[in-house]
């Protein structure tokens, strides 16, 4: 199996898996520089060249960060963010600035830029201008340059004038005037007209001049403008055939950030002396901002991450980040985790090319971009499937190339209507669905090919294709999920259709004793909570557990469903009696993924609900996760995969991909994977201490070197954890600490020992 080690975080913690994908801006201070993008910051130690990456989950105050800036007075790095928050990087602290966020104020509050003018910096934010003591790390005062508070893009003052721009036009004040507080005291500055298509952006001071970016909606038509002369026109117009993201001010250097480089103008502004583009691997640079410090430049791309440029020429840094923000569905098997980066707009297609990815050992990026997939006919990916035990996954989704396999980290075959047997979706569109697949243990692909026919097809492990006719509900609907059980029976999710089932009875190519089963809310057919069902999971004790969007059920015996008669084969919901009254396990939540760790313990995902983790039996909920009692960046989850070996629990949700990792993973018999973590256990540690690669639901003893008894407990699955105490709760002195399976007083195997300092 991959190792993972390196996007794990430790037991019990979280890790967000913030992409390089959309970055916002860059900025430094005389520690480090820093990258924004849209869920993270990756900061790059000047000293050490080690990165880190600064996210809700560990540093910062909150997500969906809009702005990045700096201060040279305070030292200082500023992150604002949509909500109107503000984080203040200063002297090695991260301090929160939550007063706009907290404001008693309509409308926007979000962050756009940052200004900085002597000890202190304007924010152009949703409503309006904030000036902020930066020393202090307080709010001074607030402007309002127009009567119905719009927003304020950029902010410059230039000798005594504050310039505050819309976008549409630009209004100024005088900077000493004891009123400019009131929206009465600005006035309208004539010499930039409102002009379709034309927004004033990026406003900066240059030699007691105004500079702004001139932008134009129409591409690479983009102009930067000195206004010489404050009370006349512009001069010194400089114009490229370039689109401009960015204006910016560095360390006393102007830079245009384009699409294609980072432009760098002499000290005059009259021209630009250098044009950073060229970078490793032979792209191009999409500048959203670059911060320059001892003789390098530091460029946060649009698309990629950050680069490092030195004599002209550009690195591209590590950031161990996934190469897109766009997540939708994952597996995991031997290929590692395998993310689909795709999704659909209800039930129709959205055209999204962004691919999938992998992460093992480090994240590869498999689109149209990178040549991994060719053709103007891939795209929105939904499902994707890793191989239990090679090298291989596949992708699956919604355009002319419904199928595609991977073999050791390539593309293999593409299948379509052409070269297999899954069919177009009869909609007249031309197109072919594909809504989720499974590798069964032997190796073969199931698939389900919505809106067709024959619902369910099989590529088989000899390179065959099979399908099957679940029945006359099953056709030409839209599909969803899809899971294979302990016994090799399939189980297949058709919106407002219920559940189907399948045992082919161990004969692929023979239908003649093919057995199939539709439930449904019937009570003679099922008693689903609905015929919506949106998530499956397949428990050690072949149980099935059925997610609605409606609350879920469990089909305990399902083997027997097959031969069962109406009414003998109804899936069960959990009942509770709650302040006397009875009530369903989490009642009519809309469930989007049911999970199995190595524990048995179920995972629900919920759309609004946040992660509910049940016991094996379901009777207890153990733990609920939402976005307010933990690092959950959102309530919204659209999938779970599990890394069985480790633990880690990948969660996509409609805001990011983040993971946990859990205190469950599957066992191992041969006792040949064992790892005792951390170990040491140094003074400053007071987490758990995680004993992984046992057998499943083992009974460990820990004992000293003298064989007396220190704690006990049992795994979930192959993992046990050990908070560091004894059994009446004090911690343990330092020494060397055995750990003992199927323990009895002490004897039994000894799997592992553990050095504690304290």
């Amino acid at each position: 199996m991959p190792n993972l080690l390196s996007a794990q975080s430790p037991m019990g913690g979280w890790t967000l898996h913030a992409s390089t994908e959309g970055g916002i801006g860059a900025a430094g201070n005389s520690n480090a520089v820093y990258a924004a993008f849209p869920n993270a910051v990756f900061e790059l130690d000047y000293s050490s060249n080690q990165t880190t990456l600064l996210s809700s989950l560990d540093f910062l105050s909150d997500i969906s960060i809009s702005a990045i800036g700096s201060s040279s007075e305070g030292d200082a790095v500023l992150i604002g963010y949509q909500n109107g928050n503000i984080d203040i990087i200063q002297n090695g602290n991260i301090t929160n600035l939550p007063a706009i966020r907290l404001a008693e104020l309509q409308g926007s509050k979000r962050i756009n830029s940052f200004m900085e003018f002597e000890d202190y910096v304007l924010v152009s934010a949703g409503f309006g201008i904030v000036k902020i003591d930066i020393l202090k790390v307080e709010v001074r005062e607030s402007y309002f340059p127009t009567v119905d508070n719009q927003a304020i893009i950029s902010c410059a003052i230039v000798n005594d004038t504050l310039y505050a721009s819309t976008g549409e036009q630009i209004l100024k004040c005088a900077n000493s005037n004891p009123a400019i507080a009131d929206p009465a005291s600005w006035e309208i500055d004539a010499r930039f007209p409102i002009s379709e298509g034309i927004t004033y952006e990026d406003l900066h001071e240059f030699n007691n001049n105004l500079v702004y970016l001139q932008n134009s909606n129409i591409y690479a038509k983009d102009s930067i403008f000195i206004l010489t002369d404050s009370t006349k026109e512009f001069a010194n117009r400089i114009v490229f055939e370039l689109e401009i993201n960015q204006l910016e001010k560095t360390n006393g250097r102007f830079i245009a950030n384009s699409e294609g480089g980072a432009l760098i103008y002499n000290e005059t502004f009259t021209d630009w002396e250098s044009n950073l583009q060229t970078v490793d691997g032979g792209d191009f640079v999409r500048a959203k901002g670059t911060h320059f410090h001892n003789n390098k430049y530091y460029v946060c791309d649009g698309l990629v991450g950050m680069f490092a440029f030195e004599n002209g020429f550009g690195n591209k840094l590590n950031l161990l980040a996934p190469p897109k923000s766009r997540f939708y569905k994952m597996s995991w098997g031997e290929s590692g985790l395998i993310v689909a980066g795709g999704g659909l707009n209800g039930k129709g297609q959205t055209f999204n090319d962004a691919g999938m990815y992998q992460l093992k050992d480090s994240w590869t990026l498999y689109d149209k971009g990178n040549g991994a997939l060719v053709g103007d006919s891939v795209y929105d990916f939904v499902t994707v499937a890793a191989h239990p035990s090679k090298d291989i996954f596949a992708a699956g989704g919604y355009s002319m190339a419904p199928v595609v396999i991977f073999k050791d980290g390539k593309r293999d075959t593409i299948f379509n209507r052409f070269n297999s047997i899954l069919e177009p979706t009869t909609l007249g569109n031309k197109f072919d669905f594909v809504s989720d697949m499974q590798y069964d243990s032997d190796g073969n692909l199931w698939v389900v090919n919505g809106y067709c026919n024959s619902t369910l097809k099989c590529y088989t492990n000899n390179g065959e294709w099979l399908e099957w006719d679940l029945g006359p509900s099953s056709k030409n609907k839209f599909t969803q999920d899809l899971v294979v059980d302990f016994n090799d029976n399939i189980w297949v999710s058709v919106e407002s259709q219920g559940l189907f089932a399948l045992d082919y009875n161990g004969t692929l190519d023979n239908p003649d004793d093919d057995k199939i089963k539709h439930l449904t809310t019937s009570e003679n057919s099922g008693a689903l909570p609905s015929n919506t069902v949106t998530s499956l999971g397949v428990d050690f004790d072949n149980e099935i557990w059925i997610g609605t969007d409606n609350g879920f059920a469990i089909l305990y015996n399902s083997a027997a469903i097959f031969d069962a008669l109406p009414g003998d084969y109804n899936a069960q919901r959990i009942k509770l009696e709650f302040e006397g009254n009875v009530e369903f396990l989490l009642g009519s939540t809309f469930i989007s993924d049911i999970e199995i760790d190595g524990g048995n313990r179920k995972w629900v995902a919920t759309t609004g609900s946040g992660i509910f983790c049940l016991s094996d039996d379901g009777l207890q909920i153990l733990q609920n996760f939402t976005a307010d009692n933990s690092p959950l960046i959102s309530n919204n989850i659209l999938d779970l995969e599990i890394d069985q070996e480790t633990g880690e629990m990948y969660i996509v949700t409609d805001q990011g991909l983040l993971s946990h990792r859990i205190d469950a993973s599957y066992e191992d018999p041969t006792y040949e994977t064992v790892k005792v973590f951390p170990n040491p256990v140094r003074p400053d540690y007071n987490g758990p201490i995680t004993i992984q690669g046992i057998r499943f639901n083992s009974d460990v003893t820990v004992t000293d070197m003298g064989g007396n008894v220190v704690f006990k407990t049992t795994s979930n699955g192959g993992t046990a954890v050990w908070n560091g105490q004894r059994l009446d709760g004090s911690k343990v002195t330092s020494g060397v600490y055995l750990i003992w399976t199927a323990a009895n007083e002490g004897k039994g195997r000894q799997v592992g020992k553990v050095a504690v300092i304290r």
